[in-house]
């Protein structure tokens, strides 16, 4: 007889934890089988931080001014929730379990200043507050927005 167990915990916050090996069990009707461990020593798992995405911001178009300073519209925020066990750990969508919310003020900075389109825009100053915040992170917000070149002239 082959055994492929498996076992579950109730422990969900981020952090290494120890599974011993009398955690595992093998139930059956009767006393027709045996669970025995080739390696009885403990086994570590991690659970690790779910990364969520902001939504709501955008950035704004500008013209060329030298400076890479971007302006942004709306209001951050994190995707509506769903139940734990649906979506996946890689969708950025937080568990309607938990107490978690994005808050701080964004900034905006293009990565360039010169002239173009669709210029990238690094968003920094946010963060996660709420009870379960330190079972999450944030991803890191990349808008587009575009420069337009300034109407230059030139003195005689």
């Amino acid at each position: 007889m082959a055994f492929d167990g498996s076992t579950s915990t109730s422990v969900k916050n981020v952090g290494t934890y120890t599974l011993g090996a009398g955690d595992l069990a093998l139930s059956s009707t009767g006393n027709n089988y045996a669970l025995n461990f080739s390696n009885p020593s403990s086994r570590s798992y991690v659970i690790t931080a779910k990364t969520l995405t902001v939504i709501g911001l955008t950035a704004n178009n500008k013209p060329a001014d030298g400076f890479t300073t971007a302006t942004l519209s709306g209001t951050a925020s994190l995707q509506t929730a769903e139940s734990a066990g649906s979506g996946s750990t890689s969708d950025g969508i937080p568990y309607s379990v938990d107490i978690v919310s994005v808050t701080g003020t964004p900034t905006g900075t293009f990565t360039t200043s010169a002239a173009g389109t669709g210029i990238s825009v690094n968003v920094t100053g946010l963060f996660l507050t709420g009870g379960q915040s330190g079972n999450y992170s944030l991803a890191a917000l990349t808008l587009s927005a575009d420069i337009t070149a300034g109407p230059w002239t030139t003195m005689p």
